[in-house]
C-alpha cells in the first residue's frame, strides 16, 4: 500500500542520512536560499542580498535545483532577536525589495501581501515547534497571530538548519486588523486607533515611552515599562504618544479603583475581555514563564471599531511548554500568573491580571472559556495529533539541524 511504500521510503532515508547527514539535495519542507555575495549579515544595519525559495506544495518533495517557484528576487537582512543575538543560528529579519530596492509588497505561501519578514531560528527549542503551535492556537481563537511555515536554510552555500519562515507584528489588513497611523493623524477618530504597545526587554536598543504609574504585582515591586511598536517611538506624534498612553493610565486606574468591578465606571469598556482571557489562557496552558512580563502585545482599535484595549497578538512562547529550568517554568503544576512570589528581577508581571482574577465576574467567564476551548481546540487528543503530525514532517529535518 501507499503507506507501506511512505515508511519504506522513510526508512531507507533515514538510514541514508545518518551517512550524508546535511548534504542531501531533496526536502520536503520548502528550502530557502539566500546568497550575500559573502558579506557578514550584521544586527543593524540590513545588507542586500538574493533569495530564493523552492516550494513545489504541501507534500511535495523540493529539490536544491528545482527552480525558485515560490520567491526569486532581492532581499534586504539582519539579525534579529535579544537574547538569542550570540545563538550559533541566528534568525533574520528580512524586507523584499523589487528590482529597484523598494520595499516590495509580495505574498509568500499564499498569505497577505507585505514587505516584512522573519526567519525565526528555534534554536532555544529542540522540538522545534513550541511558537508553530502557540500561534496556530491563537489564529484558532479567533485572534491573528502570526502565520509561520517551516522550512530549510542555505547561507551562502551552507546548510543552517530548520527555520520557521513567518509574519512579523504590525497594523496592515492581513496582520494585526486596525488601520495604521500616520504622523499627521491626531485628530476625531483618527487618533483612537491604530496603536500596538507591549512590555518587555529593553535589549536591542528599545525604548522605554513611558512607566505605569502603578508597580508590578505584589509582592513583586518592579517599574511597569510600556514600549511603542508600531507606530515606533520615533516616529509617533507627541499627540498620539500622550493619547495612548492617557488610555491605558485611564483602564489602569479604573482597575486599581475600588469600583473596578462596575460595568460602567471599572476597567471593562477599556478592553476586549475576551481577549484577556484568551491570553491568560493560553499563557497558563503553555506555563510561558516570558508571559505577561515578557513579549505581551497590546493593541487599540479606533472608536469606530470599537474603541477597545485588545490582549495580544501572541509572540515569543520558544520558552513556554515546560523548556524553561528556572522559575518553575519545567513543572506542570503552579500558575504563571503568581510568578512575582517566585521569581524576582528586573520584569515581573503586571498587576493587572491578577486584578481582573478578583472579579468573580471575570473569573466566571475565564473558566467558562476554558471548559468551551477544552472541548474543542485545546482538547488534549487535538493538541496531541497536531503536535504528532508536526513532528512527523519535522523528523528528517530535524535530524540534519541537530547534527549541523
Amino acid at each position: 500500500s501507499m503507506k507501506k511504500c511512505f515508511v519504506l521510503w522513510l526508512i531507507l532515508v533515514l538510514c541514508f542520512d545518518t551517512q550524508a547527514q546535511v548534504n542531501l539535495t531533496s526536502f520536503t519542507l520548502p528550502i530557502v536560499v539566500i546568497d550575500t555575495d559573502g558579506l557578514a549579515i550584521q544586527d543593524e544595519p540590513k545588507i542586500d542580498a538574493l533569495m530564493g525559495i523552492i516550494y513545489n506544495g504541501p507534500g511535495q518533495v523540493n529539490q536544491l535545483n528545482d527552480p525558485f517557484n515560490e520567491f526569486d528576487g532581492q532581499i534586504a537582512i539582519e539579525k534579529r532577536g535579544s537574547s538569542s543575538g550570540g545563538f550559533p543560528q541566528a534568525s533574520y529579519g528580512i524586507e523584499t525589495r523589487g528590482p529597484d530596492s523598494v520595499n516590495y509588497n509580495v505574498s509568500l505561501f499564499d498569505w497577505p501581501s507585505d514587505n516584512d519578514w522573519i526567519l525565526y531560528a528555534p534554536y532555544t527549542d529542540k522540538a522545534l515547534m513550541r511558537n508553530v503551535l502557540t500561534y496556530k492556537l491563537g489564529n484558532e481563537l479567533g485572534r491573528w497571530a502570526p502565520r509561520t511555515q517551516f522550512c530549510e536554510v542555505i547561507l551562502n552555500g551552507n546548510y543552517v538548519g530548520v527555520y520557521v519562515f513567518m509574519e512579523r507584528i504590525k497594523t496592515s489588513s492581513g496582520r494585526v486588523n486596525i488601520p495604521g497611523l500616520d504622523y499627521a493623524d491626531t485628530l476625531n477618530d483618527q487618533i483612537t486607533g491604530g496603536y500596538i504597545v507591549k512590555v518587555d526587554k529593553t535589549t536591542g536598543g528599545s525604548q522605554i515611552a513611558w512607566n505605569s504609574p502603578y508597580g508590578a504585582q505584589v509582592p513583586g515591586n518592579g517599574v511597569i515599562g510600556f514600549q511603542l511598536h508600531d507606530p515606533e517611538y520615533d516616529t509617533i506624534h507627541p499627540i498620539q504618544k500622550a493619547y495612548i498612553q492617557d488610555y491605558i493610565t485611564d483602564w489602569e486606574q479604573a482597575l486599581k479603583s475600588t469600583a473596578f468591578t462596575h460595568p460602567i465606571v471599572g476597567y471593562k469598556p477599556f478592553i476586549d475581555v475576551r481577549s484577556f482571557i484568551d491570553y491568560f489562557l493560553v499563557t497558563e496552558l503553555s506555563k510561558n514563564v516570558d508571559g505577561y512580563r515578557i513579549s505581551t502585545f497590546l493593541h487599540k482599535q479606533h472608536s469606530s471599531q470599537g474603541g477597545k484595549l485588545i490582549a495580544g497578538p501572541f509572540w515569543d512562547y520558544n520558552i513556554a511548554w515546560g523548556n524553561a529550568n528556572y522559575c518553575e517554568g519545567n513543572l506542570t503544576t503552579g500558575w504563571e500568573i503568581n510568578f512575582n512570589s517566585l521569581c524576582g528581577g528586573q520584569w515581573q508581571n503586571p498587576f493587572w491580571w491578577s486584578r481582573m482574577l478578583q472579579d468573580s465576574v471575570y473569573a466566571n467567564r475565564v473558566n467558562c472559556r476554558w471548559l468551551e476551548l477544552r472541548a474543542t481546540i485545546l482538547d488534549s487528543t487535538v493538541l496531541m495529533n497536531y503536535i504528532d503530525s508536526m513532528s512527523l514532517a519535522l523528523s528528517l529535518p530535524a535530524q540534519r539541524t541537530y547534527t549541523k
